[in-house]
């Protein structure tokens, strides 16, 4: 009796050793994600896009970088049609907003346009889609909760279009990471691919959902 005790203690004893020093493949993958949980909480909170972001309202850090791009290339103009994908939390669709609709009176953006300049605003178009849900941006068209690689998806793109010709394509689209960074840069460029397929397909009269001049910019 008291062999067989000793005997089940011990195995208990191992199996605790076991699993302090030697802990399973899921216990690792948990305690590491709590690990980068961290991280990335204290490199945010260091971040001085991130303090930005909160004193201009921005829903993340990200507006900066296509401000900055913006910047350079002065692509963006008032009156556009513009189709953001995967544009969670909203913080393209913000910039964009501002830009294309410069005399909204939310819009950081206010400059005088004369009244010629005036027609091209009001005809701008912004529709920003994510399988993720986003709170309302105003001036934006949003379609939430829908994957873009569904076909029905993509009817409805159309649909909202109602014949305009896309002049801004963005993606700043991202699968959820396995951990192999080959793999998941692959991912990426095929969610490109197929964003850029869509645009060159053919809606009416001859004319590609993402008009000749039109501009794709992909993360």
């Amino acid at each position: 009796m008291h062999t067989i005790l000793f005997l089940n203690y011990f195995k208990f004893e191992f199996l605790m050793l076991n699993f302090r020093f030697q802990p399973s493949t899921s216990f690792i993958r948990c305690f590491s994600k709590r690990k980068e949980v961290e991280r990335y909480l204290e490199r945010q909170a260091n971040d001085q896009y991130s303090r930005r972001a909160k004193e201009h309202s921005y829903r993340a850090r990200s507006a900066f970088k296509l401000l900055q791009i913006n910047e350079k290339f002065n692509f963006i103009k008032p009156g556009l049609v513009a189709l953001d994908v995967g544009a969670a939390p909203g913080s393209w669709c913000q910039v964009l907003s501002e830009l294309i609709f410069p005399l909204n009176p939310l819009s950081s953006n206010q400059t005088e346009i004369n009244k010629n300049s005036l027609q091209e605003v009001q005809d701008g178009y912004i529709l920003g889609i994510d399988l993720l849900p986003i709170s309302p941006i105003d001036g934006v068209d949003l379609l939430c909760k829908a994957d873009f690689l569904k076909p029905a998806t993509q009817t409805e793109i159309i649909r909202r279009l109602q014949g305009r010709q896309v002049n801004l394509l963005l993606s700043d689209m991202a699968p959820n990471p396995i951990g192999d960074s080959r793999v998941d840069h692959f991912r990426i460029i095929q969610l490109c691919k197929s964003l850029l397929d869509f645009g060159t397909k053919e809606i009416i009269d001859g004319k590609t959902i993402l008009a000749k001049d039109g501009i794709f910019l992909c993360k």
